[in-house]
């Protein structure tokens, strides 16, 4: 790793450029290469990619009215950057989002080219999660309403006491839950999970927030 000195001009550098990653430490400012993943992709990230790429090709197919309507839902949409600054996405990030996950919970349909007609706050229903030998479970004494499925979302940690991170939690499962009380499961291999669920409008592709339920570990 090397090493580089500053000057009244420049005060600090910091972060990452192409292959190259810039850290300010104690000794100085230092840069190396970025490792090169050379791990062959997963399943699930093969079909996010081709989800993507079907939302791409959908995208520049809109007309220009279809267009300027998801450019003004995009405005009533409110995301947050890392500083907690509220911001609106742009119109192809609104369409990604709402768009992706349509596809990833309805594959065989085609996307839709309007947006949402109304905002989606998700369902008011309990779940609290549970393991039992080699299965995670999402579980809820109530149904979801009609066109809401749960989305159940793990994220592996490296043990029970280490603090998920809410960017961190992976898609595993979806499904509804039924009046009554029915859970929602997953396989897992050994180890400690955090868990979370959150809501998603089957008929448009909107998500509610992800709420975590826990960490569960598997023996």
């Amino acid at each position: 790793m090397a090493s580089i000195r500053t000057n009244s001009a420049v005060r600090g550098i910091s972060g990452k450029s192409g292959d190259t990653h810039y850290a300010d430490t104690p000794q100085g400012i230092q840069w190396k290469n970025n490792p090169i993943n050379t791990a062959p992709p997963t399943p699930a990230q093969l079909q996010s990619r081709a989800r993507l790429r079907k939302v791409g090709a959908a995208f520049r197919a809109l007309t220009p009215a279809q267009h300027l309507a998801w450019s003004t839902y995009a405005l009533t949409v409110t995301t947050h950057t890392k500083g907690g600054k509220a911001v609106s996405p742009s119109t192809y990030n609104a369409f990604v989002a709402v768009s992706s996950k349509f596809s990833q919970v309805n594959p065989t349909l085609p996307l839709p080219t309007l947006p949402p007609p109304a905002a989606f706050e998700g369902d008011t229903l309990i779940v609290y999660s549970r393991a039992e030998e080699t299965d995670i479970f999402l579980v809820s004494t109530s149904g979801n309403t009609p066109n809401v499925i749960t989305e159940l979302m793990l994220q592996p940690l490296a043990n029970e006491f280490r603090k998920p991170q809410k960017r961190d939690y992976v898609s595993r499962a979806f499904g509804a839950f039924q009046a009554g009380g029915s859970e929602i499961g997953v396989t897992v291999v050994p180890g400690a999970y955090a868990v979370a669920y959150r809501f998603v409008n089957n008929a448009t592709g909107q998500e509610a927030e992800i709420v975590p339920v826990g960490t569960v570990v598997i023996v």
